[in-house]
């Protein structure tokens, strides 16, 4: 599972589809907006690509945030967590 976030809040959390192990996300505002998305937890995730529809545009962000790094037992790296923001 992955999430996708927006304004500290979960848009969506989606599963992969098809042979390809696509993740989907639609139904998206037309304005500039910045989006995160957050990976599984627990599994190995690699990234080929990131498309956009016709029309929009993607670029990185500079993420000003403090960072946050945990070592643990499963509970502290939340081995239960529902999905990835929600850790």
């Amino acid at each position: 599972m992955i999430d996708l976030v927006c304004d500290n809040e979960i848009l969506a959390t989606n599963g992969p589809t098809g042979n390809d192990q696509v993740f989907r996300f639609s139904g998206l505002k037309g304005e500039t907006r910045t989006y995160e998305i957050w990976l599984p937890v627990f599994a190995y995730t690699y990234v080929k690509s990131i498309r956009v529809v016709d029309g929009a545009t993607l670029q990185p962000v500079a993420d000003e945030r403090v960072r946050w790094l945990t070592y643990g037992s499963s509970i502290t790296q939340c081995r239960a967590c529902l999905s990835p923001d929600r850790a």
